[in-house]
């Protein structure tokens, strides 16, 4: 057996880790810079590799390559995995700019695909030139949930359900529709939206039903819109049947708005449809809570009457999902405006689970038929007493 001193063993060692170096490596906790023995400078890896939170797989995101190993010829490059420049950029900003943060380096952006080895490409790539914005606390979580919330409720197929079930669609968005008072913090999360859509008849009602459930094409002159003051805490906010009475005011003369959110048609039918998101943080037990909800209401005026019976609408599906999520903060780690709650993987992954369950039990659970039985309530059949 061949004896190896130990002098040799550690240059033999020392050589195998400069070539591994060069290699994709799973990065874990801070690595320790490499120092020269004989001029006792780090050395500085050609290639060095890293991974998104929650890349388990041997396939890094991005590298900071430096083929000369000198101080300040690094590069951070990007591999565009085969997607488009304008399609990658607009999903992955945010996430752009803060590795360029973190590096202290703009991103370039490189057609190649990701892989194990380290890129072999002569050309860097495009340059990326971060947004230069600095979002606070409570824009960050309301940018990532309204990316979320439009990912698996807002997108085509949902929304078209949604609609055949004549159920007003989820609008995250459009800030008209949300709620500008919920907290939003890395404690608590207070996420809402509305939408009306109101027609001016129960004729016309029932000839929207059966044609989105037939696939016919529609009349679009039914309305959806928000209405304003529903949920701040400081002024008295509208009845939601507003739009419902007749006893329209005009307009203001300065932006030309209906005067106290009266509506100039005689409306008689409203659905009202509520999406919301509520985030709690057990920080002492490291659990974090989510609660999804989704609702509607519906109303329709009695015969010859000027307003909704109680000037309230009747509650009508109601679909609640809770998901808890345990998580662990490494050494050091804490939720503040720079990694929120919603960088937390599990967190983040328990939301998503909670979405995409609403999501499917939107496409399987709620009936176009539903809203057929409503549509077809004469109003010879509708009294004081059944509507209250």
């Amino acid at each position: 057996m061949k004896v190896i001193k130990v002098k040799n063993l550690k240059k033999l060692v020392e050589e195998i880790s400069s070539d591994y170096m060069e290699m994709a490596y799973q990065a874990k906790g801070v690595q320790k810079a490499k120092i020269d023995p004989k001029t006792g400078e780090e050395i500085i890896p050609k290639y060095k590799p890293y991974w998104k939170e929650g890349n388990d797989t041997p396939v890094p995101d991005y590298w900071i390559i430096n083929k000369n190993q000198v101080k300040g010829e690094e590069v951070l490059l990007v591999p565009l995995d085969c997607y488009e420049y304008e399609q990658f950029v607009n999903e992955n900003r945010e996430w752009l700019d803060q590795i360029g943060a973190l590096h202290n380096l703009n991103p370039s952006l490189n057609p190649c695909k990701r892989t194990k080895e380290h890129p072999r490409n002569k050309k860097v790539g495009t340059t990326y030139v971060p947004s230069g914005e600095k979002y606070s606390l409570q824009e960050k979580l309301k940018r990532d949930l309204h990316d979320l919330v439009e990912r698996y409720l807002g997108n085509e197929e949902v929304s078209k359900r949604l609609e055949k079930c004549s159920i007003p669609e989820i609008k995250s968005r459009d800030r008209k529709h949300l709620n500008r008072y919920g907290k939003m913090d890395n404690t608590s999360i207070e996420y809402n939206t509305h939408t009306f859509n109101s027609y001016t008849s129960s004729k016309q009602f029932l000839q929207f039903v059966t044609a989105r459930i037939t696939g016919k094409p529609l009349d679009p002159q039914f309305k959806s819109y928000h209405l304003a003051r529903q949920f701040n805490d400081i002024y008295r906010n509208w009845s939601e049947t507003k739009k419902n009475d007749v006893q329209y005011v005009g307009k203001t003369e300065a932006y030309m708005l209906d005067r106290f959110g009266f509506d100039p048609d005689n409306l008689d039918v409203t659905v009202r449809s509520d999406f919301s998101i509520k985030g709690e943080n057990d920080a002492q037990n490291k659990v974090y809570k989510w609660t999804i909800t989704l609702t509607t209401k519906f109303g329709r005026k009695l015969k010859e009457e000027s307003a909704i019976a109680g000037r309230k609408l009747n509650p009508d599906i109601n679909i609640v999902i809770q998901k808890e999520a345990q998580y662990e903060l490494e050494e050091n780690e804490v939720f503040n405006e720079m990694r929120t709650v919603l960088d937390k993987l599990e967190i983040k992954q328990a939301l998503i689970e909670a979405l995409s369950e609403l999501a499917d039990k939107i496409m399987t659970e709620i009936k176009p038929v539903q809203a057929l039985k409503l549509a077809n309530v004469q109003n010879y059949d509708i009294t004081k007493k059944n509507v209250e």
